[in-house]
């Protein structure tokens, strides 16, 4: 992520051909590389070897290593769903998605950017105009190209989407019931003709990704411990959850109640960023859960 930043601000400077601030900017770009504060930093891809208590062996050149989760974090609503497709699920049955998006804020105007591209890059939409599901797109407010994990041949922009949004009183969150019919992506994993229905919760709430000191963790404490327990104690978000999550009457059209309270429903939880993990644990209603 830092090389490709880097090369996108130094372009500019060497076109102007200015040798001088080339040289100042090549200068302040090794010193971040050579900052022991990064040493580390980076996670070995035999961090399992480590955590079976074998002695790990120095990560080498064909080892991976991981800095942030973005790029599994933020598609993580379709790598989920490629999961039901390769392991067999059923198609013919709709599948419901809580999907969490835990963001600080929402965007004011309604031009794409990276929180837009957080929903829209699983539709057809202008931030993936012209790009094969599975192919490299760059969408507007994302640091590298990756492969588009459009999973819907709906469409839908920005406008749409918040269109859509409903706030929850008394709150920061909106929430918003998309659909969708998936496509083949087999980068993913996903496989056409299943009907989709997502409830989107947007927390809009400042939750840093950052806490790596004691004195960051002693300041973020109680901000985020409130936080959690208001979203838990909401009665409103907890009320649309159930509504969403209610089994219909009749799943097959013969006019008989279901066989079990949730039968005909694949449901899934899919989690957009790392912090997920902080909505999910004091919503259990929302605890992932596959449904025959």
């Amino acid at each position: 992520v830092f090389t490709q930043d880097f090369s996108i601000e130094r372009y500019p400077i060497e076109q102007e051909g200015n040798i001088a601030r080339l040289k100042a900017f090549d200068l302040k770009v090794a010193r971040v590389y050579n900052q022991t504060l990064l040493d580390k930093f980076a996670v070995c891809s035999q961090w399992q070897s480590v955590a079976s208590g074998q002695k790990s062996p120095p990560c080498g050149k064909n080892d991976g290593m991981f800095v942030d989760g973005w790029i599994t974090d933020n598609p993580a609503f379709a790598i989920n769903v490629g999961q039901y497709h390769i392991s067999g699920g059923d198609l013919t049955k709709t599948m419901k998605v809580i999907l969490t998006n835990t963001n600080d804020e929402w965007p004011t105007d309604q031009e794409p950017d990276f929180q837009y591209t957080q929903i829209l890059q699983y539709f057809e939409s202008p931030i993936n105009k012209d790009v094969e599901p599975g192919s490299f797109n760059w969408p507007p407010g994302m640091w590298v190209p990756y492969q588009s994990p459009q999973i819907f041949s709906e469409f839908m922009d920005s406008s749409i989407l918040n269109d859509l949004l409903e706030p929850i009183p008394g709150s920061n969150m909106t929430t918003a019931i998309l659909k969708g019919t998936s496509i083949d992506n087999p980068i993913f994993g996903i496989r056409a003709g299943q009907q989709v229905e997502i409830l989107l919760v947007i927390l809009n709430e400042p939750i840093t990704t950052y806490i790596v000191t004691p004195d960051l963790v002693q300041l973020y404490t109680d901000p985020l411990a409130s936080m959690t327990k208001n979203i838990a104690d909401n009665e409103e978000l907890a009320s649309r959850i159930k509504a969403f999550v209610e089994p219909l009457s009749d799943d097959d059209g013969d006019g008989a109640e279901p066989s079990s309270p949730n039968a005909g429903h694949s449901i899934l939880q899919g989690g957009q960023f790392t912090a997920v993990a902080a909505l999910s644990s004091v919503l259990f209603l929302v605890n992932f859960f596959m449904l025959a």
